[in-house]
C-alpha cells in the first residue's frame, strides 16, 4: 500500500505486528528483514501472510511487492535459538523481539524497582524511560540490570 507525502511514495507494510515504511515498492526477504533491524538474515525465517490464505515462506533472495493485492503482513521468526547475556548470566532467547521488561524478567526483575541496559560495543543504550521498546534480539546480545535509585519523598 503506498501513500504520498510529498514527491516520494512509501510502502507501508507490518513486520511482526509493527508498520514499517520503505521507499521502495519491491524488497527481497533480507531487505524486509533488514528493515526490521534482524541480522543476520540466515538467522530468521520469514513468513507472508495473505489474505484468506496461510503464511507463506519468503526467502532471502525472493523480492516480494508491496503492492501485491492481499498482503496483509510479515512475520518473523528465529530460526535457532538466540543466547543473551543478562548481568554475564546466559539465557536462550527463542522470540525475535523483546521489551526490557521481557528481560528483566528473566533475572525475576520488575520494572518498578529496575530498568535495563544495553552493551552495544562502546557505547551504552538505556531504556529507563523506554521500557516498552521492542528490541531486535541478536545473538550473545549484553545486558545489564540497574537498580532505580529511591524516589525522596518530602
Amino acid at each position: 500500500m503506498a501513500s504520498n507525502h510529498g514527491e516520494q511514495s512509501q510502502f507501508k507494510l507490518v513486520i511482526n505486528e509493527k508498520l514499517y515504511y520503505s521507499a521502495e515498492r519491491y524488497l527481497t526477504g533480507k531487505e524486509i528483514l533488514a528493515l526490521a533491524g534482524l541480522r543476520p538474515p540466515g538467522d530468521y525465517q520469514l513468513l507472508m501472510k495473505l489474505k484468506g490464505r496461510e503464511y507463506e515462506p519468503v526467502e532471502e533472495n525472493e523480492r516480494k511487492d508491496l503492492e501485491e493485492e492481499g498482503i496483509e503482513q510479515f512475520e518473523a521468526s528465529l530460526s535457532r535459538d538466540f543466547k543473551i547475556y543478562v548481568d554475564d548470566e546466559p539465557f536462550h532467547v527463542h522470540k525475535c523481539f523483546m521489551t526490557p521488561v521481557e528481560i528483566l524478567a528473566l533475572r525475576g526483575f520488575k520494572p518498578d524497582g529496575y530498568y535495563l541496559k544495553q552493551a552495544d560495543g562502546h557505547k551504552s543504550i538505556t531504556y529507563k524511560d523506554d521500557m516498552e521498546h521492542r528490541i531486535p534480539m541478536l545473538d550473545c546480545m549484553v545486558f545489564s540490570t540497574c537498580k532505580k535509585a529511591p524516589t525522596p519523598v518530602s
